[in-house]
């Protein structure tokens, strides 16, 4: 009995060893046609080939395979991912210049909200970050300048500001999100 009638009387078990049969080929070569693709989308790929390929029989659309199996299933699958390729880098063409904005507007948001909260901290604290961040002075030159005593102890107090500012942010972020 030919293979196209087996898998018209629904023999599944035949489906998934042509399933495993030629997925592993599958996968390597069309990692190697499209490096953009992530193996997923690949996996995904090749078992939307495989519905097609039961589909397509299970519809009378195929009575007859010229090529191998493997072949038919490469080409379906080939022909799937060149459209999804193609559309995936005409739509990043068109949204590299809005997430461009976007992000912008992001990191310019992130920014302001950074500077209504450090301005919120107490006056030390700002110092002391405006002094490593801003200025980019080492934990050395501001213990000495703010009367730290060492290193060490900048450090300490350089975290704790830090974490202060941190959670000022967060909560601010969460009060604007509702």
């Amino acid at each position: 009995m030919r293979l196209i009638d087996k898998l018209k009387q629904g023999n599944k078990d035949l489906l998934q060893a042509i399933y495993q049969q030629h997925k592993g080929r599958f996968i390597n070569t069309m990692k190697a046609r499209f490096p953009e693709c992530d193996i997923l989308q690949i996996e995904d790929t090749y078992s939307e080939a495989i519905e097609v390929l039961y589909h397509n029989i299970e519809q009378g659309k195929l009575d007859n395979i010229e090529q191998s199996v493997e072949s038919y299933l490469f080409a379906i699958a080939r022909n799937k991912l060149y459209r999804d390729s193609k559309k995936a880098q005409k739509n990043l063409r068109l949204s590299v210049d809005v997430e461009e904005e976007k992000e912008d507007d992001v990191w310019e948001n992130e920014r302001k909200l950074m500077d209504v909260c450090l301005n919120q901290l107490g006056e030390r604290c700002q110092q002391l970050l405006k002094l490593f961040y801003y200025k980019h002075k080492s934990l050395q030159a501001i213990a000495k300048e703010m009367g730290f005593g060492d290193s060490q102890n900048a450090s300490a107090a350089k975290y704790k500001c830090t974490q202060k500012l941190k959670t000022r942010m967060l909560k601010n972020m969460k009060d604007k999100r509702r």
